[in-house]
């Protein structure tokens, strides 16, 4: 287990360790009996990437082996790539319990699209604009003008939007 999670021999309290070191010793402890389930809270918060995906790595390890994972995240990534179910709550509230597809069977997918405009446009700084469209319209915006950037809104943006969207009407 600490060769799994690289944690060094070291002479020092864990109080003076980097925050990635003491999550990984505290992920060890959590884990040192093989329990069946395993409660983590933002196991991977303010750590750098390589942090990260070792104890991504090692929480599917844990659910290869039969152990139930529970993770309380901010970061969406890490909830798309890790969990099979999700719960979403705001306010205390759960707005959506399922999985990831369910997710986007239910809400859809959204994009913010930045797109390069005429000097006429009354874009932000005279070059570019930001549009907001579905899946279904994202190959007609692609096609139809030169895209300088294309994200995708995350799950916590898609609510806001639909929300906004179902009180508008």
């Amino acid at each position: 287990l600490i060769e799994k999670l690289r944690i060094p021999q070291v002479r020092k309290p864990v109080r003076f360790l980097s925050k990635g070191m003491r999550q990984r010793i505290s992920l060890a402890v959590a884990i040192l009996n093989f329990p069946e389930l395993v409660i983590l809270d933002e196991p991977t918060d303010g750590l750098d990437t390589e942090s990260s995906h070792l104890i991504w790595s090692m929480i599917q390890e844990m659910k290869k082996d039969g152990t139930a994972v529970i993770v309380s995240t901010h970061d969406e990534r890490e909830a798309r790539d890790l969990c099979e179910k999700m719960l979403i709550l705001e306010n205390g509230r759960c707005v959506f319990y399922g999985n990831v597809k369910g997710f986007y069977e239910r809400f859809g997918r959204l994009y913010e699209v930045e797109i390069t405009v005429s000097e006429q446009s009354c874009s932000t700084n005279g070059k570019t604009e930001l549009r907001l469209v579905s899946e279904r319209s994202l190959a007609e915006v692609l096609s139809s003008f030169k895209v300088v950037g294309i994200r995708t809104l995350g799950f916590r943006e898609t609510l806001l939007v639909t929300e906004k969207h179902q009180k508008s009407k």
